[in-house]
């Protein structure tokens, strides 16, 4: 007896044709004329999804044969071609999901956001969520720890920037947009920013680039009063300095290399840690260090609470909530 099962139709967007229809047959692909095939059993979509568990309980007139591939009905879904080929691995290749030893693409993330919430897949939201928030974290300690390679997400760096950012802006993730608003300002200088503001204009929330650049130009100029405020007259070298003449001279060599950084380079010296500085010149005493390090650190948690207000996602129209559980925050309308 021959099980049940359904094709998934979808969007499909190569060069040429313009568009093809898509159906979906586990996890293997099937070329038969222009239509790539992927099936599978309805029970098993339905046990995943509650979206899928309505559709599938609903009485159906029978199909004409016209419309039915295979013996299966065909289900018509307006999602991408990569979506579903992304989502029907996920599902049936699950141990994927939990392997946080293994990065997941950010393609796999973004449909793990997209169709879950879209069909009611609320683990696989759960698990991308989660990634994003050890990759992005919401604390200044663990925004110190976990500067370096990406270690849960896998792509290029410009496409994990841009789309992350993209992304919990369009989902409504709004406890990671601070880091990866910092890491685009660190990682992109304005030539970069300009290309990929001009190069995506069509997919752009509207005020993105604008609240980008000043949120930057924001934190730039924090650093003279608070994370640098050591520089100040009677701060370094302090009372109890050993050679003040040399911390003197440390604190204004240090003075005009900030002056003379670029803004990405400004915006490290903000909320990088002490150690990730690499300060240059004559050494100051321990005295000095210890005094300098204290007001550093201080001035870094300034920053980072004012992030939010720099970059102006505190403002009530932006998707989401820094208290809500974002897996059932509204998505952002681009």
């Amino acid at each position: 007896m021959r099980r049940s099962s359904c094709h998934l139709r979808g969007l499909y967007q190569p060069a040429r044709p313009p568009l093809r229809e898509v159906l979906v047959r586990r996890r293997q692909h099937r070329i038969s004329g222009r239509e790539h095939a992927v099936q599978s059993p309805p029970s098993f979509l339905s046990s995943q999804s509650p979206i899928f568990r309505d559709m599938f309980s609903i009485p159906q007139p029978p199909a004409a044969d016209d419309t039915m591939v295979e013996g299966c009905i065909v289900v018509h879904l307006q999602d991408t071609m990569k979506d579903i080929q992304n989502l029907l691995e996920l599902l049936y290749d699950t141990w994927s999901v939990h392997k946080f030893h293994k990065p997941l693409h950010v393609s796999m993330l973004r449909t793990m956001l997209r169709m879950s919430r879209k069909y009611g897949f609320k683990h696989l939201r759960q698990e991308a969520i989660n990634r994003l928030r050890m990759e992005f974290p919401s604390t200044l300690r663990e925004f110190g720890e976990s500067l370096g390679e990406y270690r849960f997400i896998d792509g290029e760096v410009d496409e994990i920037e841009f789309s992350v950012m993209l992304l919990a802006r369009e989902q409504g993730i709004k406890s990671i947009l601070p880091a990866i608003y910092v890491y685009v300002c660190v990682n992109r200088h304005s030539e970069d920013l300009e290309k990929y503001f001009v190069e995506n204009r069509h997919i752009l929330p509207v005020d993105l680039p604008i609240s980008l650049l000043l949120g930057r130009d924001r934190i730039t100029r924090a650093v003279a009063t608070t994370t640098f405020r050591w520089l100040n007259k009677g701060t370094v070298p302090c009372k109890e300095c050993t050679i003040p003449a040399v911390c003197a001279a440390t604190a204004r060599m240090i003075s005009m290399q900030l002056l003379e950084m670029p803004t990405a380079n400004l915006v490290q010296r903000a909320v990088f840690p002490w150690d990730r500085q690499r300060l240059e010149g004559a050494p100051l005493c321990a005295k000095c260090v210890a005094t300098a390090k204290e007001v550093f650190e201080n001035g870094r948690k300034v920053v980072w609470e004012r992030i939010p207000d720099y970059f102006g996602l505190n403002d009530p129209a932006l998707a989401g909530d820094w208290d809500e559980d974002e897996g059932e925050a509204e998505p952002e309308k681009l």
